[in-house]
C-alpha cells in the first residue's frame, strides 16, 4: 500500500480493517499518525515509521495479528495508548533513536512471546534475526550483531518503559565484526528490553 507523498498525517480510522495489504509504504512527508490509523489491518507483516513521523496515536495498530517486526524513526516523541496491544505476531521494534518522550500504557501488550525492543543511534549495530541463533536458547535469550570490527558495543537493559532505566550489561570489542550476546537471566524478569550503543 503506497501513501501519497503530498499526505503530511495519516487521519483517525484512516485504514483501519484494511486485511489485504501486506506492507505500507509510509512516506517522509507524514509527521502524524492517528488514532485507530491501521487498526485491525491483519494481512500488514512489516511497517517502517520514517524519521518524519513525531507522534503515534492511541490503538494506532492495534490487533494488526500479522504484525512480526516495526521500526520507528528518530523523531517520534510520542506513542499512544494500546498503540501495537495485540499485535499477537511481533517479535521485534527498532527503535533507531533514543524512543519517545511520552510512551502510553500497554503499547506492545499481548506481542508474540520473545517479542524485543531495541534501541539505537544512527548507523546502529545490526541485529541478525534470522540466522538460528536469534531468541530463547538453553543459555538464555541472545542473538548476534554485527559492527564495525574494533568497535566497542555496550548491551544495555530496561525493565520498565515507562522509566527507562537503562542497565549495562555487557561490553563487548568485536574483534572479527560480529559477536553473540546471551543473557541468561532473561527469565527473572516479568519483562526486559535492550539497546545497544557504542562506547
Amino acid at each position: 500500500m503506497a501513501i501519497p507523498d503530498s499526505l503530511t498525517s495519516i487521519g483517525d480510522s484512516a485504514f483501519t480493517w484494511c486485511t489485504g495489504p501486506t506492507s505500507v509504504a509510509i512516506p517522509n512527508s507524514v509527521t502524524n499518525i492517528g488514532d485507530w490509523a491501521f487498526e485491525f489491518c491483519s494481512g500488514l507483516t512489516s511497517v517502517t515509521i520514517p524519521n518524519s513521523v513525531t507522534s503515534i496515536g492511541v490503538d494506532a495498530f492495534l490487533d494488526c495479528s500479522g504484525l512480526t517486526n516495526v521500526i520507528i524513526g528518530t523523531s517520534v516523541t510520542s506513542i499512544g495508548y494500546s498503540a501495537f496491544c495485540g499485535c499477537s505476531s511481533l517479535t521485534s521494534a527498532y527503535f533507531l533513536g533514543d524512543g519517545p518522550i511520552s510512551f502510553g500504557g500497554h503499547v506492545f501488550d499481548y506481542a508474540h512471546s520473545g517479542f524485543t525492543i531495541y534501541y539505537a543511534a544512527s548507523q546502529p549495530p545490526r541485529i541478525e534475526t534470522k540466522d538460528g541463533r536469534f531468541g530463547v536458547r538453553t543459555s538464555g535469550f541472545g542473538f548476534n550483531f554485527t559492527d564495525a570490527s574494533n568497535t566497542v558495543v555496550v548491551v544495555e537493559s530496561c525493565t520498565n518503559l515507562a522509566d527507562r532505566i537503562w542497565n549495562p550489561l555487557q561490553t563487548n570489542t568485536l574483534t572479527g565484526g560480529s559477536l553473540y550476546f546471551s543473557d541468561p537471566q532473561w527469565t527473572n524478569y516479568p519483562s526486559r528490553f535492550y539497546r545497544f550503543r557504542r562506547q
